[in-house]
């Protein structure tokens, strides 16, 4: 009777250590969606966690910006952006994408601190304007978040 305890006993804790080491993974990516990590420890690399699905994405170049918002950007229109001058949370951290009539795209980013909505303008300013949004991260703490299956730098 003794073992059968013991023996459930372990295995209980074998449970909760491994769930412990999950959740806090997982609360990591949880307190971080939407947000532009700035990776302290490797070169300054620049990160973007999709608040759809906890996972991060490179945003090193603007070909990485472009693939981060064709794939995970949503589509608004003009009135939705005017509509707000603070967004609702369900679009905190995302990239919302305007389309004028002349197909002219205006992409804003819906920063997760104060929920407002920032114009991200498509030029050779724009990553360090991205990083101006940044949080400083260690390595130990980003490597708790899953780089996306669809991180560009896997799709190529």
């Amino acid at each position: 009777m003794k073992k059968i305890l013991i023996m459930l006993s372990v295995a209980m804790l074998a449970v909760f250590v491994g769930t412990t080491i999950n959740v806090e993974a997982n609360s990591i990516a949880s307190q971080l969606k939407g947000r532009i990590l700035i990776q302290s420890q490797a070169g300054q690399q620049v990160w973007y966690v999709d608040p759809g699905s906890d996972e991060r994405y490179r945003l090193n170049s603007l070909e990485d910006l472009n693939f981060v918002i064709e794939n995970l950007g949503l589509q608004v229109s003009d009135d939705y952006i005017i509509k707000y001058l603070v967004f609702p949370q369900n679009v905190w951290g995302k990239f919302l994408v305007v389309i004028d009539n002349s197909n002219a795209r205006k992409v804003y980013y819906i920063y997760p601190v104060d929920g407002k909505a920032y114009l991200i303008i498509n030029d050779d300013k724009v990553l360090s304007t991205m990083k101006s949004f940044g949080l400083s991260i260690l390595n130990e703490n980003l490597n708790k978040i899953k780089i996306s299956d669809l991180d560009r730098s896997k799709v190529k």
